[in-house]
């Protein structure tokens, strides 16, 4: 199985974009590594070169695009496509971390996807020929959204997983100064939503990360390999939260890490199959510093190989539940200031993991570190530093609650850059000031051509203040010629004690699976309606057989099918929650059909937009309509189609918002092909 994120091919940074120097992609990258990602997926186009050879020395797998606009492309634009590929190829076929060729993130014809794998057998014909497939219906490997897709001979990869967006400033709904609610956010795509806490954000995660594991290689014939969570980092890519910039990373633009970073290492940690990855760990979101009397829900994240969780606060046990996978909910938590722990145990009761957050005292002075190549800054005028900048109590515990403002004074040749403020990014754009969020922020500083001692001050009101000082060394340059490589970070290999589990045992396929499965392999008791179904509806999507007047038109809605049209009177169909109408997602339905036959949609009328933007096979208005709960639907029918072809349906929000009250589609498929 592989798990990983999904950035932007930029791979920015605030305040100096995607110019900065060797070592701070190396950085960036091995951030991942080290959070157990096995794989990154560039989104799409190629990286950088430094982001390519980085991924090489820090041992980051990579999927490879060439380009994109979201659909296929004819003409002048398809050869283009085609040149970039083919250069994209050449230019990384030498690069061993990179595993596979993704020839277009959205669908192409079957010849288009051809003259993709033409191209790598042209060009990357050497040993081992890297699959080349994507977001199409190829060969080799397929990748897919908002949904687990499961193949038996074909490697499947979600590779734009939770679009969700939470920023690290919302602990909870408990915490100082923004007690932002749990359920402040609008709820759209595969379960997700715009204005997380960071609390929700991570109970989000195991939710939707449980889905891809419980379908995981090992677990039946056709299984999913897994997926990447869109974004690493905060970027400057375009959001639908109430921020100017896009917040579904796990850690942000500057790469403190949030909560979701950890709850994410700490899901990646084991499978039960291949025990060589990290021990078996948990995690606790959030902080212990909260206002006398509250009583909270508490959330721990667990490593597959924990079968047990206790919570404990000051040694007294807590009450709470084990919801899924990776994740126990400890509903009602009073606090008190002190010490709560959380211990993981194996099936023999022996301790596994532990973590503890502790209570720490108010804020008491402010404390600096650098953060810089190991050989230090060097003056050439492209290399920084960042200097991470906490505020702490007397102990030096960072201080959860603290916002205070810091204020730098620089002394020595050096260029400002600064950092960023996550509630008003262009108030404090390049200036000397900052606010600390939750107890922490970083700030850039850029060097000159010139050699000097810099020394940085940092002060905040009633705060003890700090003093950092660096070198900017000198380095061999000629009449803008530089004899010296660029600065890596150093490779290490560390040693890993290999210990190999047994195996899980065969799959067993459930004697009333073919009613049962709707997450991929879904078929009619007939074996002839559809398969592969995905859908990124949060309450699931499930086949009906031979709908008639008086079925149930949705799963959530009393609402009963009425005066159906003669053509559609024992069709298969999708029953879907209309709780779900609002859903934005490109890939809201989607499936093959298991036989010839047509695809119907009934579509709420009061909706201009039709959800087939993105499919392969043209609908036609046939001027017929069903009505539910008194609202007309007009229905929509597709071309003839053959045994096995692919319907693609976006969401009702796809494109554009919905108006408010629309009610979700309806999807038919039928054998008639008149």
């Amino acid at each position: 199985m592989t798990q990983g994120y999904t950035p932007r091919s930029q791979n920015e940074w605030p305040a100096i974009g995607a110019a900065y120097p060797d070592w701070l992609h190396d950085y960036s990258n091995k951030m991942q590594v080290d959070g157990h990602s096995r794989i990154i997926r560039w989104e799409h186009t190629m990286p950088s070169p430094q982001d390519i050879k980085s991924c090489d020395r820090v041992g980051l797998l990579q999927i490879m695009p060439g380009a994109d606009r979201e659909n296929d492309s004819q003409g002048r634009e398809w050869e283009m496509r085609c040149e970039i590929m083919r250069n994209t190829i050449i230019y990384c076929r030498n690069n061993p971390s990179v595993i596979l060729w993704e020839a277009a993130n959205n669908l192409i014809s079957k010849e288009h996807l051809s003259d993709m794998i033409a191209l790598r057998d042209k060009w990357d014909s050497r040993g081992y020929k890297r699959p080349m497939g994507g977001r199409s219906e190829g060969p080799e490997w397929v990748s897919w959204m908002y949904g687990v897709r499961k193949e038996k001979y074909r490697l499947s990869i979600d590779t734009e997983y939770l679009r969700d967006e939470s920023p690290r400033r919302w602990w909870d709904s408990y915490s100082a100064p923004y007690y932002h609610k749990e359920g402040e956010y609008m709820l759209v795509d595969n379960a997700g939503g715009w204005n997380r806490n960071q609390d929700n954000m991570c109970v989000m995660q195991s939710i939707v990360y449980e889905q891809y594991y419980k379908a995981r290689p090992g677990t039946g014939e056709a299984v999913c390999n897994g997926g990447t969570q869109i974004f690493f980092a905060d970027s400057e890519s375009f959001t639908r939260s109430i921020d100017s910039f896009r917040r579904s990373g796990c850690v942000d633009g500057m790469r403190v890490p949030k909560d979701t970073y950890y709850a994410n290492k700490t899901m990646w940690s084991n499978t039960p199959e291949l025990w060589t990855e990290n021990e078996p760990s948990v995690f606790i979101p959030g902080h212990w510093n909260y206002d006398a009397g509250t009583v909270k829900p508490v959330y721990v994240f667990a490593s597959p190989g924990i079968a047990r969780v206790d919570l404990l606060v000051n040694g007294i046990p807590q009450q709470g539940k084990q919801e899924n996978t990776f994740l126990y909910t400890f509903p009602k938590v009073s606090y008190t200031p002190g010490k709560i722990e959380a211990i993981g145990y194996d099936t023999d009761n022996r301790i596994m993991a532990t973590y503890h957050l502790q209570t720490v005292g108010a804020p008491a002075a402010v404390r600096m570190k650098l953060i810089s190549h190991p050989q230090g800054l060097r003056a050439d005028g492209s290399d920084v530093v960042l200097i991470e900048t906490e505020v702490v109590d007397k102990q030096g515990n960072r201080a959860p609650l603290a916002q205070n403002l810091v204020k730098y004074t620089t002394q020595g040749d050096i260029i400002w850059r600064g950092g960023y403020w996550e509630e008003n990014v262009k108030k404090y754009a390049n200036r000397k000031e900052l606010p600390v969020i939750n107890g922490i922020h970083r700030v850039i500083l850029r060097s000159t051509l010139h050699t000097d001692t810099v020394s940085v001050i940092a002060q905040a009101e009633g705060l003890e203040p700090d003093t950092i000082q660096f070198i900017a060394n000198p380095i061999d340059a000629t009449r803008g010629y530089c004899s010296e490589l660029p600065a890596t970070l150093p490779v290490a290999i560390e040693p890993r004690k290999e210990i190999y589990g047994k195996d899980l045992p065969r799959y067993i396929l459930p004697a009333d699976a073919e009613q049962s499965e709707t997450d991929g392999t879904a078929v009619s008791a007939t074996n002839e309606a559809i398969f592969n179904l995905s859908t990124a509806f949060p309450q699931g999507a499930r086949l009906k057989n031979n709908v008639q007047n008086g079925d149930s038109i949705y799963s959530d809605r009393p609402w009963k099918f009425s005066q159906l049209p003669e053509y559609l009177k024992g069709a298969h169909y999708l029953l879907v929650a209309n709780d779900d109408a609002s859903t934005s997602a490109g890939e809201g339905v989607v499936f093959n059909i298991g036989k010839a036959g047509r695809v119907y949609i009934a579509y709420d009328d009061r909706n201009v937009q039709f959800p087939v933007k993105s499919s392969p096979t043209p609908f036609k208005i046939t001027h017929d309509k069903i009505y539910v709960n008194g609202y007309p639907h007009t229905i929509y029918r597709s071309e003839p189609m053959n045994g096995g072809e692919l319907t693609y349906l976006g969401t009702n929000s796809w494109i554009e918002k919905a108006p408010e009250g629309i009610n979700n589609y309806i999807v038919f498929i039928t054998k008639e092909t008149n």
